[in-house]
């Protein structure tokens, strides 16, 4: 809910945010980064974020805050 409605988010920038905000941490198993990747995949297997561009890549590298999310995060 800190993004603007329809701000278009990079994928790295949000992670390295995340760990400078300490929401992601490093594990014995895996790095920062890659802790990141995983909230990232979970965020768009439930739909909270919906990835941003034409579709054809299957990479995501940048997303949006779906906007179904957007209302009941402002609440």
């Amino acid at each position: 809910s800190v993004f603007p409605e329809d701000a278009v988010v990079k994928k790295r920038q949000a992670i390295y945010w995340w760990i400078g905000e300490g929401l992601v941490r490093e594990t014995s198993q895996k790095t920062a980064e890659e802790e990141g990747e995983d909230v990232i995949n979970q965020l768009l297997k439930f739909n909270v974020i919906v990835p941003h561009g034409n579709g054809k890549c299957p990479i995501v590298n940048k997303f949006k805050v779906n906007h179904h999310f957007r209302g009941k995060l402002e609440s």
